[in-house]
């Protein structure tokens, strides 16, 4: 979220290297709202399952089983906020550092 703001900030005063702020500042808010609905898919398996903390069906899950968690009896539990992610975006999101971006850590990474 510092990284966000600092970003916003930034674009706002028109601060160097601005193209990379802008950039920084449109991916942070970008992987924001898709953590924000991911959690929410989470949030509505919960309320439709009636449990606190609900397990999500081992064939609810998009990836491949090796991104499942393992429950010490063996059971496999699914992901279903990366299962949304798979129906709707055609995968998952995540970032890889870029080394070669002139914001260093408080860069977004690329998607």
């Amino acid at each position: 979220m510092r990284n966000l703001i600092q970003a916003g900030d930034k674009v706002t005063r028109n601060r160097p290297p601005y193209e990379a702020h802008l950039e920084a500042y449109e991916s942070f808010t970008f992987i924001m709202g898709i953590t924000v609905a991911h959690e929410l898919v989470h949030f509505f398996v919960g309320y439709l399952t009636g449990q606190d903390v609900p397990d999500t069906p081992e064939w609810v899950s998009y990836l491949p089983p090796v991104y499942n968690r393992v429950e010490e009896n063996g059971t496999e539990i699914g992901e279903s906020g990366r299962t949304w992610e798979g129906y709707v975006l055609g995968g998952i999101v995540e970032t890889a550092e870029d080394t070669s971006n002139p914001l260093g850590a408080y860069q977004a990474g690329t998607l």
